[in-house]
């Protein structure tokens, strides 16, 4: 399931990146920042998932409990299961499929490439052809268009778009920008190549009579004749429009927000007169029966959860709550993770715990922070 919430995470993130290209740089004549924007977007994506943001000092906001130790015991049965296992075969199903589509596309551009002559011009990776037809200036600037493809790594961004494209097929918008990387590298390679030939856009249009027939070559001749003409002959953006570019920051904070683990705890607080929060109180709160009666609880409560068995996940997840004035529980949160699973489950059990009875300070009670270290062990292999 971690997987899928993963894959649902970056694409989101990347739709957001992709968006404000298209509304506000897709315009601009700034192709190598607008080429590292597109780039970016699906670095930024998947790695934002990845980052923790918890560090050791949120630890020390509470009171920290003795740490109770969890064994590899039977893990509940996980009514989710078969669904969620239906969907991970879908998934990897697609995945398969397209990689070996790539793996077709990409055999069928390798040998394209090794060809002496062709009616079309087009380049994949370090190999160029033109057709044997062309002359003089014509066949120097179609030279120079398909060299500024190979120079530029074109045929790389195309080759590392479509893996991560097979690993999201089920998002079409992988699709929309692919295509629109592809346009990025057509005007990059013909503001290369436009200084070769005095009408450079005349022979454009000579050699638009056909489609490409290539998926992974960077032809010359291709379906966007009409945007490459108009990039051409485009005012090049002003040095105001690179401001645009700030808005890299306010969209990565979105981003950020939206895929930095969030706390379990309501959006709102479930009193209507706030409590204030302190970490050490003259009297500590106490679970019911004190901490042998807590640890009792937790090892009876405590499920070694199935995917992190699986996955070989075990360590010391440090759970933060407070224990309000009336001695429930409340603001649930992880501390210091180590496996969603581990995390999610080491967060089940703490909301489940009875009302303890309530710290105190001057003989009134009060709302103090603690810190839960729970343990989670996979016994060795015997």
């Amino acid at each position: 399931m971690e997987i899928l919430l993963y894959l649902l995470k970056a694409n989101i993130v990347f739709m957001l990146l992709f968006a404000t290209y298209m509304l506000v740089l897709r315009r601009e004549t700034y192709f190598r920042a607008n080429r590292a924007w597109l780039l970016g977007s699906v670095a930024v994506s998947f790695g934002l998932p990845f980052l923790q943001w918890n560090t050791p000092l949120a630890v020390a906001l509470g009171q920290v409990l003795p740490a109770v130790g969890v064994a590899d015991l039977p893990a509940s049965t996980d009514t989710h299961t078969t669904w969620v296992d239906l969907l991970l075969i879908g998934y990897a199903a697609g995945v398969s499929v397209h990689l070996v589509r790539f793996a077709m596309d990409l055999r069928s551009a390798w040998a394209a490439a090794a060809r002496s002559t062709s009616d079309e011009g087009y380049s994949f990776l370090g190999r160029v052809v033109v057709p044997d037809i062309l002359t003089g200036p014509d066949r120097e600037a179609m030279l120079a268009h398909e060299w500024a493809h190979v120079r530029k790594l074109h045929s790389v961004d195309v080759l590392l778009w479509r893996i991560v494209q097979a690993f999201n097929w089920f998002n079409p918008i992988w699709i929309v920008a692919l295509r629109e990387l592809r346009a990025l590298h057509e005007f990059a390679a013909d503001a290369a190549a436009s200084p070769q030939h005095a009408a450079y856009d005349q022979l454009l249009v000579a050699q638009a009579l056909g489609v490409p027939t290539h998926s992974l070559t960077n032809n010359f001749r291709s379906s966007n004749l009409k945007q490459r003409l108009i990039m051409m002959h485009r005012t090049p953006s002003s040095f105001v429009a690179r401001a645009k570019y700030l808005l890299a920051l306010p969209v990565l904070f979105v981003s950020v927000a939206f895929a930095a683990p969030l706390p379990s705890t309501p959006a709102f607080p479930v009193r209507s007169v706030p409590q204030e929060v302190i970490a050490k109180a003259e009297q500590m709160p106490e679970f019911p029966g004190g901490s042998e009666a807590m640890m009792k609880f937790m090892m009876e409560n405590v499920k070694y959860p199935e995917a992190a068995r699986t996955a070989g996940k075990e360590g010391k997840v440090f759970v933060g709550f407070v224990v309000d004035a009336e001695g429930s529980i409340t603001k649930v949160v992880t501390k210091r993770a180590v496996y969603p699973a581990l995390d999610a489950e080491a967060e089940r059990v703490v909301k489940a715990m009875p009302k303890w009875k309530p710290g105190m300070n001057a003989g009134k009670p009060v709302a103090v922070e603690m810190v839960l270290p729970i343990v989670f062990k996979l016994e060795a292999d015997k």
